[in-house]
């Protein structure tokens, strides 16, 4: 569960970012930082916060006879 929070910030802050260095100039050269920073952070959460997947749990078997 720990992994999947840390994925989540670590990409909120990321998307922060990139929202940022759009907000102060739309220079694409100007605020290349910015969006390559916010790009690698939002990455990595993504890489980190597991996908979701349940396992189908089976019961032991057992013989009725």
């Amino acid at each position: 569960m720990n992994r999947i929070i840390i994925g989540i910030f670590i990409a909120i802050i990321g998307f922060t970012i990139l929202i940022t260095g759009f907000t102060i100039s739309t220079d694409l050269m100007e605020n290349r930082y910015y969006r390559i920073t916010g790009g690698i952070l939002v990455m990595a959460g993504i890489y980190l916060a597991p996908s979701f997947k349940r396992k189908k749990v089976e019961a032991p078997n057992q013989k009725i006879d």
